[in-house]
């Protein structure tokens, strides 16, 4: 009966500790709720041995387990959204900096300062001024690829000269995320 009683308790902390993660990030969560459900979680399993319950107790271990353990993961997703926000800003920001002259290209390419926003922002630091056609872009590097392959994101821009541009580029698997931004890989 301790063991159930541990193990529903260890549940209700663990699921709290869940609605809490996803709900804002790991960081909001009382830490106190987790250590507590791991805690009687472990008590509860070594109460388990002694119980003649064996099959509703190993579900109810096995559900929080899950519980407690989800936490983790479900606490990422909210800091991955923010992270993600944060990185299309500064490719927002980056792209209206080419715009104004802000940043010039040496040949089509734009290096940027080695940081770590921006190799997250453009894996390799640079950001390359293409031509997709007829119309210019400003292409992001997601994953740079060998023998010339890559995936990434591009900008539609109408303020940018053609004779800034690299030739030649093939943007190919264009998805479209919103205004003029589309999600492409290259070959």
């Amino acid at each position: 009966m301790i063991s159930v009683l541990l193990i529903v308790l260890s549940s209700f902390l663990g699921l709290i500790a869940v609605i809490f993660a996803y709900i804002d990030n790991l960081f909001s969560v009382p830490i106190i709720f987790i250590a507590i459900a791991l805690i009687l979680l472990l008590l509860s399993v070594q109460i388990f041995q002694a119980t003649k319950y064996k099959k509703p107790v190993f579900l109810i271990i096995n559900l929080s387990v899950l519980l407690v353990f989800g936490v983790v993961f479900l606490a990422s997703i909210p800091i991955r959204r923010e992270n993600d926000k944060k990185l299309w800003e500064e490719r927002n920001k980056i792209v209206s900096q080419i715009e104004s002259g802000e940043l010039n290209p040496e040949c089509g390419i734009v290096y940027l300062d080695e940081s770590s926003v921006n190799e997250q922002i453009s894996d390799s630091c640079r950001v390359i001024l293409a031509m997709d056609g007829d119309k210019p872009v400003i292409y992001f590097f997601e994953y740079v690829g060998m023998l010339e392959s890559s995936s990434g994101y591009i900008y539609y821009s109408d303020l940018i000269e053609a004779n800034d541009c690299l030739q030649g580029m093939r943007f190919i698997n264009k998805e479209k995320i919103e205004g003029n931004w589309y999600r492409c890989s290259t070959d």
